[in-house]
């Protein structure tokens, strides 16, 4: 990939981040894939922009952003899906039920 695309990335994974630090990636369906399709446009446009200073404009937007437009919007659905899928079954780790075993035997101890 070009330079643009790799900051594409950078720039999709901070937006997402900033997204999510304020507790609006998950809010709402239409909000979540919003920001999904807002992160690949960042991609795709910083992409396509690094890539018509080599090969011009007209190119790398019929070879470089056009085609995978439609990717990008399945994969933002798919994304979608996933963050709102993980919002309604959080994931347990064994150590919290470590944690809670071991602070209950604590407990039972000082009894």
């Amino acid at each position: 990939p070009s330079g643009g695309y790799l900051l594409g990335f950078v720039a999709a994974a901070a937006f997402l981040g900033w997204r999510t630090d304020a507790g609006e990636l998950g809010r709402g369906w239409w909000f979540t894939l919003g920001s999904m399709l807002v992160a690949h446009a960042l991609i795709l446009g910083l992409g396509g922009a690094g890539l018509s200073f080599r090969i011009g404009a007209a190119k790398a937007w019929s070879g470089g952003v056009l085609p995978f437009l439609p990717g990008a919007v399945v994969k933002s659905a798919l994304a979608t899906l996933a963050v709102r899928w993980i919002g309604a079954h959080p994931v347990r780790s064994s150590t919290s039920k470590v944690a809670s075993s071991s602070s209950t035997c604590s407990r039972t101890r000082q009894r």
